[in-house]
């Protein structure tokens, strides 16, 4: 097996994978049920590189509970994209410690931030607590698709852990 592969994904947003600290952040449904009325984000989940334009973060990693590391890359021309915003839109899973001169990602990207702003509204009124979400939720669109979408970015986003206390 390769030592890093590459997968080219095309997601609404890319959902963290868990580090190695011991803190458990708050969970998805803790985290929905300030969302979005008094929704604040951990900043612990800001820290690091949120985006390929920001400086030294055209690519970054993360380590993972297991010991090896998930790759984030936006390395594309995104003049070719007008109005998108830059995203980590390849992720590589590598097989090891993540490498000392990857910067570290933070686990909540700028792309899933937004996805927390653009959703506040739920124009479908969605039961994103009791929604079930399939196989390929996003598949003609509607309540699964929208869940599917916002819990994700609330595990990659979760609620300060000021507002649990």
């Amino acid at each position: 097996m390769r030592d890093l592969l590459l997968l080219t994904v095309h997601l609404l947003l890319i959902v963290g994978c868990s580090g190695d600290d011991d803190s458990a952040p708050p969970t998805v449904q803790e985290s929905l049920a300030f969302y979005p009325d008094e929704y604040v984000i951990d900043s612990a989940a800001l820290v690091g590189c949120r985006a390929p334009d920001e400086s030294g973060c055209l690519q970054c990693c993360r380590p993972r509970s297991n010991g090896n590391c998930t790759v984030f890359d936006g390395d594309i021309d995104w003049s070719l994209y007008p109005g998108v915003d830059p995203w980590y839109s390849t992720i590589g899973f590598r097989d090891g410690a993540c490498a000392a001169d990857c910067a570290p990602c933070a686990t909540c990207s700028e792309r899933a931030e937004k996805v927390l702003t653009d959703f506040a509204e739920n124009p479908l009124g969605c039961d994103c607590a009791t929604q079930t979400i399939g196989i390929d939720p996003c598949f003609g669109g509607g309540c699964a698709c929208y869940c599917h979408s916002l819990l994700g970015a609330l595990e990659s986003c979760p609620v300060s852990p000021d507002l649990l206390e």
